[in-house]
């Protein structure tokens, strides 16, 4: 039989990383471990998590993406290596942990994911917020999903980014999410008082919708601008000049 998990006790199961599920809206966990004729046999064991919608199954899921990390289609994505298999579709996060590494074991594991997968009733697509960051130039398997806290700052709130390769290198793409148009340009000068409270330098740069650029001493240079309910932003450049393309770019995606 199933074991189940909840909010309250999910720590006696993944002590350790229960606050990340925790910070991404988890509600529940069901586990079950499969095995062959006894359990001291080959086995694997699928955990759902219940994360309550598609955006925070997708955000749990980015966090063990790596850049360039093979991926494949079950469910909306998945990531399948000699360890098991995680996937994400609809509210749910799954992960099929492999206790062995043989062929007989993981082609089982695999076949009970893309069973899994169809029987869950939700799109296989990717959550519309990330539609906002332009695929062109954007780095494979760096897109994610930001609950709270953007650039470590709680008046950000969620939020979603991804790197890009850029003529002056790699920077980082994203957008922050809030409650109205009124906020966003709020968060915006909240935004750049923080970085002059910390003698930030504030180059000239031409940015679009009234806003500005900083170059700071660990993060290099950032452009930030704002349009409806959303701060747009490229950070990690060398020169404002590089990002301001994408920077437009971001500003010219229909909010979906």
């Amino acid at each position: 039989m199933p074991r189940h998990f909840t909010v309250q006790n999910l720590y006696e199961y993944i002590n350790g990383e229960a606050e990340l599920y925790h910070a991404y809206g988890f509600r529940e966990l069901a586990t079950l471990t499969y095995f062959w004729k006894h359990p001291e046999d080959t086995f694997f064991t699928v955990n759902i998590y219940d994360m309550g919608d598609s955006l925070n199954a997708f955000g749990i899921y980015s966090n063990y993406r790596y850049p360039g990390t093979p991926v494949e289609k079950i469910g909306v994505e998945a990531l399948v290596s000699e360890f098991g298999i995680k996937f994400f579709k609809g509210p749910y996060f799954v992960d099929v942990a492999c206790g062995d590494m043989s062929r007989k074991n993981r082609l089982a594991a695999k076949t009970v994911a893309i069973q899994l997968a169809d029987r869950i009733a939700a799109s296989d697509r990717l959550p519309s917020i990330l539609s906002r960051l332009p695929s062109e130039s954007q780095v494979p398997g760096t897109a994610r999903y930001v609950r709270s806290g953007m650039l470590n700052q709680s008046f950000l709130k969620s939020g979603v980014e991804a790197k890009y390769s850029l003529p002056g290198g790699q920077a980082r793409g994203f957008i922050a999410i809030l409650d109205s148009p009124d906020e966003a340009q709020h968060a915006l000068q909240t935004l750049k008082k923080v970085f002059a409270d910390k003698g930030s330098d504030f180059p000239y740069a031409s940015v679009p919708n009234q806003g500005f650029a900083v170059k700071t001493p660990h993060l290099g240079v950032g452009l930030f601008s704002v349009q409806d309910g959303f701060i747009a932003g490229v950070m990690e450049l060398e020169r404002p000049s590089d990002g301001l393309p994408l920077l437009r770019d971001i500003l010219a995606v229909p909010v979906p």
